[in-house]
């Protein structure tokens, strides 16, 4: 499994992976365009914008581009490979 982000420990649905997306997330827009809330939605291979709205207020932690727990034993994942130039949070 492959984790865009993941805010559990704040929100028990804060995940967004290739596997399933958390109940949290309420829209998302790549490169300014609404798109469905997927990871189909996100292009492979080129720098985009990903703007990811909660459909309610939360705090706490959020990891990116990881699981929650930095990559338990337990189960199957890997951490997705990219660069973040910004991150921006209202």
């Amino acid at each position: 499994v492959l984790y865009l982000l993941d805010a559990r420990y704040g929100d028990a649905n804060g995940f967004f992976s290739d596997a399933a997306i958390g109940t949290l997330w309420k829209n998302l827009y790549v490169d300014g365009v609404k798109s469905s809330l997927a990871w189909s939605s996100l292009p492979y291979g080129r720098w985009i914008h990903v703007h990811l709205e909660a459909a309610y207020e939360f705090s706490d932690n959020i990891n990116f581009m990881s699981r929650v727990d930095n990559g338990d034993a337990n189960y199957d994942i890997g951490n997705v490979k990219g660069r973040i130039a910004e991150v921006y949070f209202w």
